[in-house]
This record gives C-alpha cells, sequence and structure tokens, in this order.
C-alpha cells in the first residue's frame, strides 16, 4: 500500500500538478481575510444553532439565540472594520500590530518572501 502511494504520489506531482497559472500573491490573502470577516460570525452563529438543536429542549431559546447571535455577528462583520478586527486577533495571539518593524530595511525583509 505505502509504494503504490509513493508511486501514484510521485507521478502526480511530476507529470500531473503543475504551478498555479496565477501565482499567489497578498490580493488572495486579502480577500480570504474579509471574506471571513463577514461569513465566520454568522458562520459561528448557524453552527452553535445546529448543534444545540438537537440536546436542547426548548427549540424556541436555541432558536432566539441563534438570531440574537446572528445580529450581533453581522454588526460586528459589517460595521468594525477590518483593520480593528485584525488588530484584536493580534492582541488575542499575543503578537505585535505590526510584523516588521520599522527600523528593517528592504534589504533584510526581502528573504522574508519566497521565490519564484
Amino acid at each position: 500500500g505505502i509504494t503504490l502511494q509513493y508511486w501514484t504520489d510521485k507521478y502526480l506531482l511530476l507529470r500531473w500538478h503543475h504551478r498555479p497559472l496565477k501565482p499567489a500573491s497578498h490580493h488572495m490573502a486579502r480577500f480570504m481575510i474579509s471574506f471571513l470577516k463577514y461569513v465566520a460570525p454568522l458562520g459561528f452563529s448557524f453552527t452553535c444553532w445546529l448543534f444545540l438543536t438537537p440536546s436542547w429542549r426548548a427549540k424556541s431559546e436555541v432558536y432566539n439565540g441563534l438570531i440574537f447571535n446572528a445580529m450581533v455577528g453581522a454588526i460586528f462583520s459589517f460595521v468594525i472594520p477590518l483593520s480593528i478586527w485584525t488588530s484584536a486577533v493580534f492582541v488575542c495571539l499575543g503578537r505585535p500590530d505590526k510584523l516588521i518593524s520599522d527600523e528593517e530595511d528592504y534589504y533584510k525583509a526581502q528573504y522574508r518572501w519566497p521565490t519564484e
């Protein structure tokens, strides 16, 4: 089984898969962050409702919680700017707000980027 997996992966890697036609850039990362800004709070509200409903006796309480959480999530998603979201995430993760300091020059920072 392992030998078959090895040769299958080798064939697919060398003959089938190739580099993407459109290289990854900061636009893709920016799009995903803004997409998650809108989807994550509403998705979290929906999944809480989905998993709590079978185990909760009063189904209307769970539904009211869904409505309330969805409204709060929508307010946070559509009202709070993305810069505040990222700052809050960095604070929660214990990282500084800026990943590259102002003293670091381009010649040192260029080695952080992937080569193409």
